[in-house]
């Protein structure tokens, strides 16, 4: 396998958009935590890659063997291999299903931490996975009630989300003892968490506590999306009754 020593820098090096990047660099460390490390090219078959295991859903599968096809690729135009096999992606499945308030109760007595915190903060905040895992201390407004989202996977990703009481008040407790820039800075490397860590843990907690496997972490975020309608349409009926008997 090409290392790290040539496909990431060629990468970082390139006109590629930053979202791109990012999007090789994830599925690098998916490749890497897998036995494809220590395969031949010139002996890899579609087979194989079909056999690799990865944490998560589908499109985290698909972000790895998007990079793989990448890297095969880089290996005919730098002359390595003639030719290389094809690399079939996942079907990927609507993310349609959410946390209820029970099953989210269920969620978070199996939950350890920091993936407890990440949880809520999707949740609470309609955050993805990858922002709240890249969030800097400097990007809350606190006297704002926001949280500031500087970058994301499209153009409309930057932008400001509100701070709801209770990830305000999960975000406190945090702030107590911070010690670095991030909300969870990583233990083992300078920088944040990783997102692949997480996602492990996610699926193990979630068996842990029987939930189907149709909830994925950014499951999270589709009830955020859920409870805000839930809310509005609640406000608005309120409003709607008040104004008959007005």
């Amino acid at each position: 396998m090409p290392s790290t020593e040539r496909f990431l820098p060629y990468i970082q090096a390139s006109q590629l958009d930053s979202d791109t990047k990012r999007y090789y660099d994830t599925g690098w460390r998916l490749l890497s935590a897998t036995r494809i490390v220590d395969w031949r090219l010139d002996r890899m078959t579609t087979t194989e890659a079909e056999l690799l295991q990865f944490p998560g859903a589908s499109s985290t599968a698909n972000c790895a063997l998007r990079t793989l096809r990448r890297i095969l690729s880089l290996t005919r135009e730098w002359d390595i291999l003639p030719s290389a096999p094809r690399t079939k992606l996942r079907k990927e499945k609507e993310r349609t299903d959410v946390f209820t308030a029970e099953r989210e109760k269920t969620f978070q007595e199996a939950a350890s931490q920091p993936l407890k915190d990440v949880f809520l903060i999707i949740q609470g905040a309609g955050m993805r996975p990858d922002e709240v895992i890249r969030m800097r201390w400097n990007n809350v407004l606190w006297d704002k009630n926001l949280i500031f989202i500087p970058e994301g996977k499209t153009d409309k990703a930057k932008r400001h989300v509100p701070l709801s009481d209770r990830v305000r008040s999960l975000l406190r407790v945090r702030a107590q003892d911070a010690k670095s820039e991030w909300f969870f800075p990583s233990k083992r490397r300078k920088g944040h968490i990783s997102y692949f860590p997480i996602a492990r843990d996610f699926v193990a907690t979630r068996r842990a506590a029987g939930l189907p496997d149709d909830l994925v972490l950014y499951s999270a975020r589709h009830s955020f999306a859920t409870d805000m309608l839930d809310r509005q349409a609640t406000s608005f009926l309120s409003a709607g009754c008040s104004a008959i008997k007005a």
